[in-house]
């Protein structure tokens, strides 16, 4: 099984936080869906197995009118063997939902909504530079909701300098009241060259406090924990048989192809990444050329990636799968591991190694030191 990932390089304003590649001018949007599809046809050759899952991302793919975001599915289903009921996921901010939005997607393949809540503090919101405020995330949920959309996800970001406890334990209760079926909590980090970098250099804005951040995540395990939310990987919650099919079809090292200005694809130990230049892509794309760099990763590199990406699952690390696939990594493992049993951040269940509730904490540090 394989995935396809589109990157919809568009948003109405700059989130302060945000590194994604956007672009808030509209410009040139008819040209860049145009050379988008016209990658979708270049690249349609390389997925050798049936497409699962289908992910438009951004970005804000909810600025698609509904012929453009239909011409994508139709050219997606003509070009690529997709499964049968494969799993079709758009991302879309609250202000770009309303009763047409709705109707679009009722009507379209599209069958996962994913919804970027953030906060419904409008104080949290603001901070973070969201173009939506509480009101319409509330607003939001609702309207699809009444319409009959049911697999909806949504995020909430944590660790905000303007977000008490007691305003983070509401904003998971609402989610908890709406019955939104998979929920994904972030923890606010301050990324180089975004504006909010910028802000707290100069003094202009507070930056995201370690303690208050620890807390927000010992309050989101419990709160999840309590409401019947399976915890299946460090950001991700949901309810029985809404689990991410894209998502974890990364997590579990399975093939894709991401389509769009600086959109990744992984395929037989290849990874590759498109130019983030908006220019140099279409014009590449439209001489026939994939504006692509790649690199093959070495022995190391799968080994790592393995490690990072499946500790932060709940099924943790297969020593089976280490002995198995990388063998000649399997003695380090073992030494480093063992510390971390001793000092309760690692635990062993049928021959696999899962972080505990603390060990969640330290999830980087203990990534960084398992890898070879």
């Amino acid at each position: 099984m394989a995935g396809i990932y589109i990157h919809i390089p568009f948003c109405k304003q700059a989130c302060h936080y945000c590194n994604f590649h956007f672009s808030t001018s509209l410009e040139y949007k008819d040209r860049m869906l145009n050379a988008i599809n016209q990658e979708l046809i270049l690249k349609s050759h390389i997925l050798k197995e049936e497409v699962d899952t289908v992910y438009l991302g951004g970005g804000t793919p909810s600025l698609l009118t509904e012929v453009e975001l239909n011409g994508l599915i139709d050219l997606i289903e003509e070009k690529f063997d997709l499964m049968p009921e494969p799993e079709i996921t758009l991302e879309a901010n609250p202000d770009d939902i309303n009763n047409e939005f709705v109707r679009t997607i009722k009507y379209s393949a599209v069958n996962r909504l994913s919804i970027g809540i953030q906060s419904f503090f409008d104080v949290d919101l603001q901070y973070m530079n969201r173009a939506h405020s509480g009101e319409e995330a509330h607003q939001a949920l609702r309207l699809c909701l009444n319409s009959g959309l049911e697999n909806i996800t949504a995020d909430l970001i944590y660790g905000l300098p303007t977000l008490s406890e007691t305003n983070w334990m509401e904003n998971i209760d609402h989610m908890v009241h709406y019955g939104i079926p998979h929920v994904s909590c972030y923890q606010l980090t301050v990324e180089p060259q975004t504006p909010l970098h910028a802000l707290i250099a100069q003094g202009k804005t507070e930056e995201p406090d370690d303690e208050k951040t620890v807390q927000q995540f010992y309050i989101l395990m419990d709160k999840m924990e309590i409401n019947d939310y399976e915890a299946y990987e460090i950001s991700n919650f949901a309810k029985p048989g809404f689990r991410s099919r894209h998502n974890s079809s990364y997590w579990k090292g399975s093939h894709y192809i991401g389509v769009g200005p600086s959109a990744h694809s992984y395929i037989d130990n290849t990874r590759s990444w498109n130019t983030r230049v908006n220019k140099r892509y279409m014009e590449m794309i439209e001489a026939g050329e994939i504006p692509e760099t790649k690199e093959e990763l070495t022995r190391r590199d799968q080994y790592n990636e393995y490690i990072l990406t499946r500790l932060r699952t709940m099924e943790g690390v297969s020593r089976k799968e280490i002995e198995q696939q990388y063998p000649e990594f399997l003695f380090g493992f073992d030494q480093v591991v063992s510390a971390y049993i001793k000092n309760k951040w690692i635990t062993i269940d049928r021959n696999h190694y899962q972080l505990t509730r603390d060990g969640k904490i330290w999830t980087d540090k203990i990534s960084s030191q398992l890898m070879a």
